[in-house]
């Protein structure tokens, strides 16, 4: 399951008679037709009035629970403070963010990377569990030009993600991770009701991984190298390297039309991700490859502006991932995940504009499968998901105001297959754990509450506090709590 947290991450947008932070919520809540957001294109940026902003943020969260993935955390606990703003500077905007992040994880198992869930199969992992504690900065910048003739826009995205982090106990794995994204982006308006833009780049992404060379005890190191969803060797293994590395190319355009009081957006993206494996620094020795392919399109309607108005978006996404096995030299792992969703928003002030209300009703349909060829094991999961979410948000005076925002949602499974044919340990203990997390039916709560005081047109502070319920209604019924509060100051 996925967790949601907004960090008051939005773009400020000023309109008529609003302040700052008016114009902020109204981007924030999506009550402005807002191409930037919807689409990714640093190209986009130029099209909305924004002024100069600045925001810094602080935050913390905790996740318990035992309804979890295999390779997640019992539990973990994040810190982390974080910046963004916007200047325009004659004929550039821009708009960057910086953010670090500091967590803990308490009771993991079976893995010593970074994110055992990125799709790649082949891992590191030792059968302890343990502590990890870890570090991680992101950084984002988005720059975009005034039009060439009126009609041509260009822009570009730069981002930054480095990470390290441990486990405290032996045998004290260690992982150093890079990823470097460059996208460039252009729009052409075609005429007053039609614009069309495409956008582009290429991430390069580098792990590395450490095992052993800081462990306090004398004996060897069981190791277990996954080579897909159940194939994998286990040796004694006293100290050694692995790295990760590859490139992800993206591709993408969109469609945005006027039509009458409509606007119509239609979008499409594609991805290619290459990855190889390697053991070893002197003589680096490939364990495996991996390739994924993932298109999504869309299309998005809008009708209204920040005062009252709605609108309607449906999505579907298409995800392959095959992993090749050095030692079969073919195929052996490969996974299928496609999903489509449709939300309707609506929003409007009640109460003599003294509140206003903002409703989203959702649903969607997934369906996940994959296999291991050398293994013989194969499982698929078909899902239907039903979501409510609300804002509600009372002011109080031109100063002060409370944001309220309940969300609810129930994922059914309507379907579900499991076989193996050669079982072993790590079948046991991932494969099997993953399904049965998959294939759990659960209903979700979460309910944010958010205090906002303004001392000027331009700035002010905002609170919040967040909590969120996973509760699954298998026959053990675990569940999993996320607690978050954080901090806001506008300038």
């Amino acid at each position: 399951m996925r967790y949601f947290f907004t960090l008051f991450f939005s773009f400020p947008l000023c309109l008529a008679g609003q302040t700052k932070y008016d114009s902020l919520q109204a981007v924030e809540d999506s009550r402005i037709y807002n191409v930037y957001s919807l689409t990714g294109n640093p190209a986009a940026l130029w099209l909305l009035p924004i002024p100069d902003y600045g925001q810094v943020t602080l935050h913390a969260k905790n996740v318990s629970g035992k309804f979890k993935k295999p390779l997640e955390p019992g539990s973990y606990t994040t810190l982390g403070a974080g910046a963004e703003g916007l200047k325009r500077q004659k004929a550039l905007i821009y708009k960057g963010s910086f953010h670090y992040e500091k967590r803990f994880d308490q009771n993991l198992n079976w893995t010593n990377e970074y994110d055992a869930y990125n799709g790649n199969p082949f891992l590191w992992a030792d059968s302890s569990s343990g502590s990890w504690s870890k570090d991680h900065i992101r950084a984002r910048v988005d720059i975009s030009a005034s039009p060439w003739k009126k009609v041509l826009f260009s822009g570009l995205r730069l981002d930054y993600h480095v990470g390290t982090g441990a486990r405290t106990n032996d045998p004290k794995p260690f992982y150093r991770f890079r990823s470097i994204s460059v996208q460039p982006g252009f729009l052409y308006k075609v005429s007053f009701n039609r614009e069309i833009g495409i956008s582009g780049g290429g991430t390069a992404v580098l792990e590395n991984n450490e095992l052993g060379f800081y462990n306090r005890g004398t004996n060897n190191v069981l190791l277990y190298r996954l080579r897909g969803y159940g194939t994998f060797s286990k040796v004694p293994f006293v100290s050694g390297e692995r790295t990760r590395k590859g490139h992800v190319w993206t591709a993408g355009t969109h469609w945005d039309e006027r039509i009458g009081l409509y606007r119509l957006l239609l979008y499409g993206n594609m991805r290619w991700r290459n990855e190889v494996v390697t053991e070893g620094i002197a003589q680096p020795d490939s364990i495996g490859s991996f390739r994924e392919k993932n298109l999504d399109a869309g299309v998005y309607l809008f009708k209204g502006d920040s005062n009252r108005g709605n609108s309607l978006k449906i999505s579907g996404v298409s995800v392959q991932g095959k992993g090749r096995d050095k030692v079969f030299q073919a195929e052996n792992s490969v996974f299928f995940h496609n999903a489509i969703s449709g939300q309707f928003n609506d929003w409007r002030y009640v109460n003599g504009a003294k509140t206003f209300v903002k409703a989203a009703f959702g649903l969607g349909f997934d369906t996940y499968s994959q296999t291991d060829k050398a293994s013989g094991s194969r499982f698929s999961v078909n899902t239907i998901e039903t979501k409510s979410e609300w804002l509600i948000r009372k002011y109080f005076s031109k100063r002060k105001q409370l944001e309220l925002y309940p969300e609810f949602a129930y994922v059914y499974v309507v379907k579900d297959a499991y076989f193996v044919q050669n079982d072993n340990v790590l079948l046991r203990e991932i494969v099997r754990k993953d399904f049965e997390f998959k294939s759990s039916s659960y209903i979700s709560g979460n309910l944010k509450l958010k205090w906002s005081t303004f001392t000027s047109e331009k700035g002010g502070h905002s609170f919040f506090f967040d909590v969120n319920c996973l509760q699954s209604l298998e026959a053990a019924k675990p569940r999993r709590t996320v607690y978050q509060i954080g901090y806001a100051l506008l300038f």
